[in-house]
């Protein structure tokens, strides 16, 4: 365990739940259908298949970071195999992918992106994430370089790094794969590419073909820097994909099948991948986090698998997830606590093709509160459709909503905001061109020995303009900080349920649609002069909204347009239970979202940078 941190769960078995004195949150993900006939213990206890002519190829695929050569490669195996997010770096080591095509065994190795030593020591990169690349191309019969085509910046050239490597291995056949081309509109943009990256030495054969190969083999032994300067001439064929969608992969296949060369397979005939399973959960979960968390933070978080477990062809685990601050294990709960995200994410990103899916249980949110001495209020929730007060059940609020400590200052923010944040002013003086009058001067400019004036409308005379005056229409609008708005609400249900002015009742069912109904319950019940009556949704039942439609004192509110001038504006609160329910789910969200950096910016009118 690393000391001082903060450690998150994320539990798959619903049966391996137990308590962390650590206070360990856990989200389950269960029934992750992984092809377990694709790992196996060791290398040594691999049996491998006997085919007749067996052929195998090694393909070693390189680019920059973000290029799509996870993508890639899950699209060649028509599965997923590699971990895949929308950010950098998210493949640290390199794994090798393996298909089978009849008599030909096809190895890929999925290697982590090319970086400088500026990026090695922004991103804090071990030599083994270095090294990786280099390890996976000496293993390699071909290279593999894929191009990201949709960055304008950088697409009509190989980056420096990729040159350098493709010179040191210059006797390995290479072949170019031109990724990301749907997001090309122009055929024309892909047909300078392919001239620039490869110094004008492939032509096109046939146009219709997105394949390309090479005119004539360069056999001239040049110096490394006069022969290539974006590109690189060597390439044995070209090929335009769109990895995301499958455009092209095919193609990139069939070559690759025919590179293969007599030999033993060295994996079995099921298998997919050389990584064990417990890996790739680790790898899937962090990819995940590198998806929903921003900037640094995801990779600043540890991951270590706790638990592991194979029955039925199912594999049950348990991820932990350790937080080096407080403050980002807020963020990374809030993620974890966004059932909806992750439910999404099962139904359209399965670890595999099939029958690989991924289910999430939203478990019970644990409520931390600001100070620990502070008891949880109890309120009895009452009836309505009765006059007489019959007590159901106690109903248990949250004290960091109900019981916060009163702050008069904030109330009074709120309320005042609340009144002038839509109050236009139509007072209005008129300015000096507003007034009537030719503009001619009130006596000649010299000659007199008066002082010089340029217009009667001058405000220094009578009937002239007004300097500085009010123009209309003027709002009064400003906008209160978020958490001040938020800390009001909390701060007015709190007075209201310490003044016994706040009661909860099941629901809003009444017997009868008449009137006097409700002033006799108000009256029976000592609710005051004035009700706020509040409601989950904004379909509220007949009966009581036909009965308050003409009562002035008693108004009906959902819970979306609760605010502190309505509250403080009525001598009684009454909540359903709803309400109740939805209000606490709603201000606890406000205290933890992860995005609290940004909707605590300063409020502009005008959204434009």
């Amino acid at each position: 365990m690393v000391e001082n941190s903060k450690l998150i769960s994320t539990q798959v078995d619903p049966n391996q739940i137990k308590t962390n004195e650590e206070k360990m949150i856990r989200v389950k993900l269960f029934n992750i259908f992984l092809q377990t006939r694709a790992y196996s213990a060791s290398k040594a206890s691999r049996k491998v298949s006997e085919c007749p002519q067996e052929k195998i190829v090694k393909v070693s695929v390189i680019g920059m970071p973000n290029s799509g050569k996870s993508t890639f490669i899950n699209a060649i195996m028509e599965q997923r195999v590699c971990a895949t997010s929308d950010k950098v770096h998210t493949t640290t080591n390199y794994a090798q992918a393996i298909t089978n095509r009849k008599n030909s065994q096809i190895v890929v190795f999925d290697t982590p992106g090319l970086v400088t030593k500026k990026e090695m020591k922004q991103y804090k990169h071990t030599s083994q994430f270095v090294s990786a690349c280099r390890e996976s191309i000496e293993q390699s019969n071909i290279i593999g370089v894929l191009h990201d085509v949709s960055n304008f910046w950088t697409r009509g050239q190989l980056h420096p790094i990729i040159l350098e490597l493709l010179h040191e291995y210059k006797h390995l056949q290479s072949f170019l794969i031109l990724n990301k081309i749907d997001k090309i509109k122009s055929k024309r943009v892909l047909l300078e590419l392919v001239k620039t990256l490869t110094c004008n030495n492939i032509a096109l054969v046939p146009k219709q073909n997105v394949e390309i190969v090479k005119q004539e083999p360069i056999d001239k032994d040049v110096e490394f820097e006069k022969k290539v300067e974006n590109g690189w001439p060597n390439f044995s064929g070209v090929f335009m994909v769109s990895a995301l969608n499958g455009d092209g992969i095919q193609k990139v296949a069939d070559f690759v099948e025919k590179q293969a060369v007599e030999g033993a397979w060295e994996y079995r005939n099921n298998e997919v991948t050389d990584q064990k399973p417990t890996d790739v959960i680790v790898q899937f979960v962090r990819a995940r986090l590198l998806d929903y968390l921003h900037q640094e933070i995801p990779y600043n978080l540890k991951l270590e698998l706790e638990y592991f477990s194979d029955e039925n062809h199912k594999i049950f685990a348990s991820v932990n997830i350790f937080c080096p601050s407080e403050r980002i294990e807020k963020l990374v709960c809030e993620m974890l606590n966004l059932a909806r995200t992750f439910l999404k994410l099962a139904n359209t990103r399965s670890l595999a093709a099939a029958p690989s899916s991924v289910n999430v249980i939203k478990q019970p949110e644990v409520i931390k509160y600001a100070n620990p001495l502070v008891e949880e209020r109890e309120v009895w929730v009452e009836n309505m459709d009765t006059l007489d007060e019959e007590k159901l059940e106690i109903m248990k609020l949250n004290p960091k909503i109900f019981a916060a400590t009163p702050r008069i200052d904030i109330i009074h923010q709120n309320v005042h905001w609340q009144k002038l944040y839509r109050y236009v002013s139509f007072a209005h003086a008129k300015h000096r061109f507003e007034c009537r009058g030719g503009g001619r001067k009130p006596w000649p400019q010299k000659g007199l020995g008066r002082a010089r004036h340029g217009s009667i409308r001058s405000p220094l005379f009578r009937g002239g303009g007004v300097t500085h005056g009010p123009r209309s229409p003027t709002t009064h609008f400003y906008m209160l900080p978020f958490f001040t708005r938020v800390h009001g609400l909390t701060t007015t249900l709190s007075v209201k349920l310490a003044q016994d002015d706040l009661h909860v009742v099941k629901d809003l069912e009444i017997p009868t649609d008449d009137e006097d109904y409700i002033k006799d319950l108000i009256e029976k019940r000592n609710w005051g002069p004035s009700v706020l009556i509040v409601d989950d949704n904004d379909m509220f039942p007949e009966n009581i909204a036909v009965a308050t439609d003409t009562i002035s004192y008693v108004n009906l509110m959902p819970v979306y347009g609760l605010n502190c001038y309505s509250m403080i504006k009525h001598d009684t609160l009454v909540l359903t239970q709803a309400a109740v329910e939805k209000i606490t789910e709603r201000i606890l969200y406000q205290f933890t979202r992860a995005d609290e950096k940004n909707i605590t910016q300063k409020f502009r009118l005008s959204q434009r940078n």
